[in-house]
């Protein structure tokens, strides 16, 4: 009898629905991601890429609050001294660039 009562038990249990195993994707350090070969690099999935995750949040709540263009965005919520620290800035980048693409010109 006690054999019998293990048997249905052992039933019971290979008959149950297991969900599916899902695998968590595989981390790959920066450092090892850069030394690999182009085509591997495509394949690998970063668990946190925080700048694609900010970018995305970014167009999504310009998509929702369906603004014309960026500016307006910008005005309502920048201070006047904001405002001209981001223009500053902006104007920055821009001649970094510039530069950039002269010193990359003269390399050629």
């Amino acid at each position: 009898k006690d054999s019998q009562y293990i048997m249905r038990e052992e039933e019971e249990k290979l008959k149950q629905i297991r969900d599916e195993k899902v695998n968590m994707p595989l981390h790959v350090p920066v450092n090892i991601t850069k030394a690999l070969p182009f085509k591997a690099k495509a394949k690998v999935k970063l668990l946190h890429d925080y700048e694609d995750e900010d970018r995305r949040r970014r167009t999504n709540l310009l998509q929702r609050l369906n603004l014309p263009s960026k500016r307006p965005f910008k005005s309502q919520f920048l201070s006047e001294s904001d405002r001209k620290i981001y223009s500053l800035v902006q104007r920055l980048g821009t001649i970094d660039k510039q530069k950039y693409k002269e010193n990359q010109q003269r390399l050629e």
